[in-house]
């Protein structure tokens, strides 16, 4: 079974998401969309993000960033794709958007775990018949408004709560797919911390954690990275992917 997350919106650029209370769209639905695969793999699915890291920007112009976003699902032959997001307008609460009928039990399910695990509003499913990421994918497609950021309320639950958001929408996919959720008290990396966390840079060696320090050595004198003006500028996000990347043979 193969799972295409999408984090909605652009790290910088175009195709940014909405800014309140101190928060930022884009990057809310990096660090959900990036714990949930992490669960998800846990329970044997096959997963693709669509933004690799934080830093990721996807196309050239606000058009070309969500044809990209369905194209890279359908190419991947994805079975079920989901889009993460946060609302903005001042509301409350959360609710999950549908376009074709093979989508809306989909949409139900995941809207309704969603609900009964983070206790927030329900303002159920709707029908959207203008958005290029549920009307373009070949597979069931649904978008989750998971809080409106500009509501301080809302703002809060998704500043302090993402562990609780991850699970919910992972019971919502165990419930979907019928798959026994044997993780109990899902380990969620990360999601415990506050968003300004994930936007932490490392410049200097001496500030690398020691667990990527290996990693960023080797590729510094084989000449592979390159500092900018502040430095390495890595986000730990960054430092993980490289160490992957290393501990696989791909820099050697």
């Amino acid at each position: 079974m193969k799972i295409f997350i999408d984090q909605g919106h652009n790290n910088s650029g175009w195709n940014t998401g909405a800014i309140g209370c101190g928060l930022k769209e884009q990057d809310i639905t990096y660090s959900i969309g990036y714990n949930l695969a992490e669960n998800l793999k846990k329970l044997g699915l096959e997963i693709k993000l669509s933004r690799i890291t934080k830093e990721t920007n996807l196309g050239t112009n606000n058009s070309s960033s969500i044809n990209t976003r369905y194209t890279m699902a359908n190419n991947w032959n994805a079975d079920y794709f989901i889009s993460i997001h946060c609302n903005a307008g001042g509301g409350t609460g959360t609710e999950t958007l549908y376009y074709r009928e093979d989508s809306k039990k989909y949409a139900e399910i995941i809207q309704n775990t969603y609900i009964e695990k983070t206790g927030l509003r329900n303002r159920g499913i709707k029908y959207r018949d203008n958005l290029g990421v549920l009307k373009r994918t070949k597979m069931p497609s649904i978008l989750v408004e998971t809080a409106f950021i500009d509501t301080e309320k809302d703002a809060e639950f998704l500043k302090s709560n993402q562990n609780i958001i991850v699970n919910a929408l992972t019971e919502g996919f165990c419930k979907f797919l019928n798959i026994d959720n044997t993780i109990k008290d899902v380990s969620i990396n990360n999601t415990n911390r506050k968003v300004d966390d994930f936007v932490k840079r490392y410049n200097t060696i001496n500030e690398i954690p020691d667990w990527a320090k290996p990693t960023i050595k080797k590729l510094i004198e084989k000449n592979l990275l390159n500092g900018s003006d502040k430095g390495l500028n890595l986000s730990e996000d960054m430092l993980r992917i490289l160490v992957i990347n290393d501990r696989a043979g791909i820099y050697k």
